[in-house]
């Protein structure tokens, strides 16, 4: 959960990248914020010296009960946290307190070893939380 537009990091979606590696990652999962007005951010961010090209997707509904009400994202860095190219951000939701659908895919591939970490904020400063049961999958390629 998270009441601010900052990033911070998702604990339990941190993992170690090595050199000359490859990874492929998937997100399953929900959120949601209490006003209609606010969305929510995920983002990938490589740190700890960790240096990678992505290239992938992420994706967020703003809608619970609609298909197509989503907003999609290219990811193509994660060099930096809160970088363009590095979140999806939705926009505000249509129905407050009830999960709505957010993931991703890409391909992480790295030069140098370190963690590559997903961080999660508000679009505004009012509460935007990532759900239980929401996953991260984690394949090595090579």
């Amino acid at each position: 959960s998270n009441s601010t537009t900052t990033l911070a990091d998702v604990t339990e979606w941190t993992f170690p990248v090595v050199s000359g590696k490859k990874y492929k990652v998937e997100i399953i999962g929900t959120y949601q914020t209490n006003t209609t007005t606010t969305g929510g951010k995920l983002a990938v961010y490589a740190r700890d010296s960790a240096v990678t090209t992505v290239h992938g997707a992420l994706w967020g509904a703003i809608s619970d009960v609609q298909v197509a009400t989503e907003i999609k994202a290219t990811i193509y860095t994660c060099a930096a946290s809160n970088a363009t190219g590095s979140f999806v951000l939705t926009t505000g939701v249509a129905t407050i307190n009830r999960p709505h659908a957010i993931g991703g895919q890409m391909v992480i591939s790295c030069t140098t070893s370190g963690n590559v970490r997903f961080q999660w904020a508000g679009e505004a400063a009012t509460a935007a939380q990532l759900n239980t049961g929401s996953v991260m999958i984690v394949t090595p390629l090579n």
